[in-house]
């Protein structure tokens, strides 16, 4: 029997996706992560989880860390860009909410990698 390490993910991917597309006019989905330890939270740009037995660490991208570009490998990232790495027992909480549409903007991106090895992904924003 294969137990998924990370559930609440999974979970939490199908809510956005939810929301994301229920967004009123004007608006898009827009997430903060609260870590403890940590005043000021993360605002979600791209989360990475692992489905790799025993992995309990997350792969977390600031919302603009960075800079868009059709040609993935022209993607850059930003100098005031903010990633972080940590066990998921650091995440306090997720919050998630509308805010006004701004042209450039990228939705909040979850994913499931199986090899927890491989290179971190950057992802526009």
């Amino acid at each position: 029997m294969r137990i998924d390490g990370n559930p609440i993910w999974r979970q939490f991917k199908n809510k956005v996706e939810v929301l994301q597309r229920k967004a009123p006019g004007g608006y898009r989905l827009a997430g903060r992560l609260f870590m403890f330890g940590r005043e000021e939270p993360l605002e979600l740009g791209f989360v990475e989880t692992s489905r790799t037995p025993g992995q309990t660490w997350t792969w977390l991208q600031a919302e603009g860390s960075v800079k868009a570009h059709e040609d993935e490998a022209q993607r850059m990232p930003h100098p005031d860009g903010e990633w972080i790495f940590l066990p998921e027992s650091s995440i306090a909480r997720v919050e998630l909410h509308y805010v006004r549409e701004v042209e450039d903007y990228e939705p909040i991106e979850i994913v499931e990698v199986e090899d927890s090895t491989s290179d971190p992904d950057l992802k526009a924003d």
